[in-house]
This record gives C-alpha cells, sequence and structure tokens, in this order.
C-alpha cells in the first residue's frame, strides 16, 4: 500500500532517478523490523521493539549487496525518520529536530515518504495524519533544510546544538580546545587498526581490545571494568593536553556521545572516523586477525547495533569507506 500510495503521488514524476530509487526503497524496507520481532501476546500479533531493527536491518541488506555507501544512509535514515511528522509537533524542540534529520536525509524525500505511509493505512485519523506531515514540509522549508542539509555558522555549533548547549545556529560558539580525541569507529575486521597506524601513528591510543586482553576479560563478559580503565587512561592522556585515539567498535549512537561528552568537559575536541570495508571483505579479515571476534558476536553487532556516525555527531566526523571490487 505505501508503495502504490508512493507512486499515485503528484511528486513521484518529478524525482530524479536517484531520488526515486532511494525513497522507493525506503518505502519497501520501511517495516523491515516486524517480520524478526513478530509474536503472540494476550492471543493477539505484535511485532513491538521492531522500530529499533530497522536501521540495521535495512543497511546490512543494502551492505551486502554492495549499493554505495551513500545510498544506503539516506534510506536507512528516511526509514528511521519516517513517522516523525506525525507527531513532531508535539514536541518543544521542533526546529533542532528537523534539522538534525536534514544532516542525514532529505526531508523533502522524508515527506513523500511519511505522506504514502499515511495514506496507505486503514486508520480514522488519516488526514490529520497527512496534514501533520504538510506543516513538517513547511517547517523544513521555513528553515532552509526542505531540500538541503542545515547551515550551522562551525562544526562545534552543530555539535552543541545537537546536545543542546547551543541555540543560535547563525553564530559560532567559542570553543577552547587544548586538544583533539579521535573517536574511532567500525565493525570488529574493518581495518580500525590499519588506518590508526597509518594516519596517527604518533597518538597514543585507548584500546578497548587491548584492555581486555591484559585484564583477560572476554568480548561476551560484562564489560563494565574495561570501559572504567578505558575512561581513566583516556582522562590522564586528556589532563595533560595530549591528544589521543579511542579505539573500539563504538557503533552505537550512546557509546560516541559518551566519548564525546568525555571530551568536551576537557575542553578537547571530538571527532569521529568512521571505517568499513565490503562486506564480502569482513569476514575473511576479521577470521584472519590474531584476536578475531566471534562469529555470533560480530553477528549480533551487524543485526542489532549497527549505526553509522551522522554529522552532527562531533566537531568533525569522517566516514572511510572501501569501495567493493565490482
Amino acid at each position: 500500500m505505501v508503495c502504490q500510495r508512493l507512486l499515485q503521488s503528484d511528486d513521484w514524476q518529478k524525482l530524479t532517478d536517484n531520488s526515486k530509487g532511494i525513497v522507493f526503497t525506503a518505502s519497501l524496507l520501511h517495516d523491515i523490523g516486524k517480520l524478526s520481532t513478530a509474536r503472540m501476546v494476550d492471543n493477539q500479533l505484535t511485532s513491538r521493539g521492531h522500530s529499533q531493527r530497522r536501521p540495521a536491518l535495512t543497511r546490512l541488506i543494502l551492505w551486502q549487496r554492495n549499493v554505495p555507501f551513500v545510498v544506503p544512509e539516506h534510506i536507512v535514515n528516511l526509514i528511521r525518520h519516517h513517522q516523525v511528522p506525525f507527531w513532531i509537533f508535539e514536541r518543544n524542540n521542533t526546529d533542532a529536530l528537523a534539522m538534525k534529520i536534514s544532516q542525514t536525509t532529505s526531508c523533502y524525500l522524508l515527506c513523500l515518504l511519511s505522506k504514502a505511509d499515511a495514506k496507505g493505512r486503514i486508520a480514522p485519523d488519516v488526514d490529520d495524519t497527512v496534514n501533520n506531515v504538510k506543516l513538517f514540509s513547511k517547517l523544513a522549508r521555513s528553515l532552509d533544510c526542505h531540500h538541503a542539509p542545515a547551515s550551522f555558522a562551525s562544526f562545534f555549533g552543530r555539535l552543541l546544538i545537537f546536545n543542546d548547549r547551543w541555540q543560535l545556529p547563525a553564530h559560532a560558539p567559542y570553543g577552547d580546545f587544548k586538544c583533539e580525541m579521535i573517536i574511532i569507529s567500525g565493525l570488529p575486521g574493518s581495518e580500525k587498526d590499519h588506518w590508526i597506524k597509518q594516519q596517527t601513528p604518533h597518538l597514543p591510543v585507548v584500546s578497548l581490545d587491548a584492555l581486555r586482553r591484559t585484564e583477560g576479560i572476554g568480548p561476551t563478559d560484562n564489560q563494565g571494568q574495561i570501559i572504567q580503565m578505558a575512561k581513566a587512561e583516556a582522562k590522564s592522556h586528556l589532563a595533560r593536553y595530549q591528544p589521543l585515539v579511542w579505539n573500539a567498535t563504538n557503533l552505537t549512537f550512546d557509546n560516541r556521545r559518551s566519548h564525546g561528552e568525555l571530551a568536551l568537559r576537557n575542553n578537547t575536541k571530538p571527532t569521529i572516523v568512521y571505517v568499513e570495508v565490503p562486506c564480502g571483505r569482513l569476514g575473511h579479515q576479521n577470521a584472519h586477525r590474531q584476536h578475531a571476534a566471534p562469529e555470533n558476536v560480530l553477528k549480533k553487532i551487524i543485526e542489532n547495533r549497527w549505526d553509522v556516525p551522522a554529522p552532527f555527531e562531533a566537531a568533525d566526523v569522517t566516514h572511510v569507506v572501501q569501495s567493493p571490487e565490482i
């Protein structure tokens, strides 16, 4: 129904072929998490929790098919946010949320997907929901982020705005950074260590894998002690204004945000480097590492906790993505 409503929309024919492919794929996959979370509760079928699984499952499917990196990220974030226009005006931070969405996907395409989703439902409030999508479209236009990402006076200002520490996108806040902390992000076997050796061989590295081996703690054991040891090691470097690299998978927003806040509290510029290799190479590279991640652990990460860093998560975010050999 969603795909049918999308193809019937007046705006469909106006889209470029690339935009059509992105928004149509998003409409196909927007409820993909329901199958894996479906269960019977009190004799009723429910898929509670499917919205949390949608982004990682969508990314996995497209990564396995060697779809170029930028395209899956647009699709994943369309799916992640496709219901936001339904309820955004129940929030107090509507402007910031709209600008935040624009950093990872097109608000214009999001409105097309959201409207198609609303019209494809059998519900008494379809007209009200469609009207909310139209209001979201007007909001994005007023913020100049309908067809392009919202602009900010500085990367640091963008970071603070989306951490509720700044409210003036047209003005750059003062940042008295003493040093930099590079937060590495990527799946096990994605050549994070190789990037560090090539790009930052002169910097100290806080490595969770190294700490686990030193302490004899496995990747499936409780990681609380390792995290605290890593933070203590990082703080000792930052207290001396020593730049450093934080090396771990860091594949969830909450993990990266915690490290970024640690940096900011110590007058340190947080930056993120995300490293990715093609699907066909990852398993081989992980299996042939000296300290390979167990297959069950890797599978769990990919299917449940794989979230690519967004541009607003640090003062600077770099995606180092290797293209597949076709």
